[in-house]
């Protein structure tokens, strides 16, 4: 069985945590600890987490006009480290469910998303459903102008990409 949208997402928020120093044991606390308090089974996917690098916690609404922190994996709240707010800042969450519904997988303003409802959930040109894939397929034998031509997008487009593409073959 492969994995799900919302399980990529789960990885990509355990990668900022660790990018920002969390223990991978306080990791797994948090996610126990969330999957119960939120009642899902994806609790990493929502918009709801911080971290100030040695614990995990949550925003949760205490009353009607107040949201506090919940420490899902023990000690306080103080900072929240770069490394998590730039994984949360990649993703567009759904507002009726507060899960991950989009990932900018190049960055905010990368032009590359990751959208279930998109191309199977393969990365695409922001704007269009043109997998990354496809172009970088088709760039061993055309232009970047010629790409861009084909595939009706313009030229920054096909070079972002092309970075997308060879930033996942660097990673390989």
């Amino acid at each position: 069985m492969g994995l799900t949208f919302l399980d990529l997402v789960q990885l990509r928020l355990v990668q900022g945590f660790r990018g920002a120093g969390v223990p991978l044991q306080k990791i797994r606390t948090a996610g126990v600890t969330a999957a119960d308090v939120f009642r899902t089974s994806h609790p990493f996917a929502s918009e709801r987490f911080k971290t100030d690098g040695r614990d995990i916690f949550a925003e949760v609404v205490v009353d009607a006009t107040d949201v506090g922190l919940l420490n899902l994996s023990a000690a306080g709240q103080r900072t929240f480290p770069e490394h998590v707010e730039r994984s949360l800042r990649e993703l567009t969450f759904a507002t009726e469910t507060r899960l991950a519904r989009r990932w900018h997988a190049a960055g905010v303003g990368g032009g590359i998303i990751v959208d279930p409802g998109i191309a199977f959930g393969r990365p695409v040109v922001e704007g269009t459903g043109v997998p990354t894939s496809v172009i970088w397929e088709q760039s061993h034998t055309e232009s970047e102008a010629s790409l861009a031509q084909w595939f009706r997008l313009e030229e920054k487009q096909i070079r972002d990409a092309l970075r997308y593409e060879e930033t996942l073959l660097a990673a390989a």
